[in-house]
C-alpha cells in the first residue's frame, strides 16, 4: 500500500525489470522513520497511459536484496 510511503524517508530510485516483461519498473526504496530502520520497497510501472503502483514489499531488515525480494513476490503470484 503506496500510502505507508508516508511515514518513511525515500532512500533511493532503482530502474529494474522485476517482474519479466524485459521493461523496467520503477522501483522506490524506503526507509522508515522510526525505530529499526526497516526498509521498504514500492515498485511502480510504465505504461502508454502513465505510472501507476503496481505491489510492494514492506517491513525488511536492512540487510535484504528488495530488488530481489520483489522479484520472488512476483514468482510467486505466477
Amino acid at each position: 500500500d503506496p500510502r505507508g510511503f508516508l511515514s518513511q524517508f525515500p532512500e533511493k530510485v532503482i530502474l529494474d525489470d522485476v517482474n519479466g516483461d524485459r521493461q523496467p519498473e520503477i522501483i522506490v526504496i524506503a526507509r522508515s522513520v522510526g525505530t529499526g530502520n526497516y526498509l521498504s520497497a514500492y515498485e511502480f510501472a510504465f505504461t502508454k497511459n502513465g505510472l501507476f503502483f503496481r505491489t510492494s514489499v514492506e517491513g525488511q531488515s536492512p540487510d535484504v536484496n528488495l530488488v530481489t525480494t520483489l522479484r520472488e513476490k512476483h514468482e510467486e503470484e505466477k
